[in-house]
């Protein structure tokens, strides 16, 4: 279990990046409603201990522990991502049958 004080500490992070939007969430509605399941308990954003239910089952707020995981690792890293994103055209592929 993930203890208060991690969360105390990570969370900031999160909506931190979320606010200035150098963290941006896809438009999975999985995802969403992880990161819509988070609440503020004594002062402190969680996951509930409640779950919620979607089409493919429970969610308890995975996508939004796991974002916050990444976060506190670069954090303790103490650098930025070490990779860039290159887009690649789509132009020429061909994804018929998959």
């Amino acid at each position: 279990m993930i203890s208060e004080g991690w969360y105390r500490e990570t969370m900031p992070l999160l909506k931190a990046g979320i606010e200035d939007k150098t963290l941006i969430l896809p438009k999975d509605a999985g995802i969403l409603s992880d990161f819509r399941s988070l609440r503020v308990m004594k002062g402190v954003a969680r996951v509930p201990e409640q779950r919620t239910k979607d089409k493919t089952g429970g969610r308890h707020g995975d996508s939004a522990v796991a974002c916050a995981m990444m976060l506190d690792a670069r954090r303790e890293l103490g650098s930025s991502e070490p990779w860039e994103y290159v887009g690649i055209p789509m132009s020429g592929f061909n994804f018929n049958g998959w």
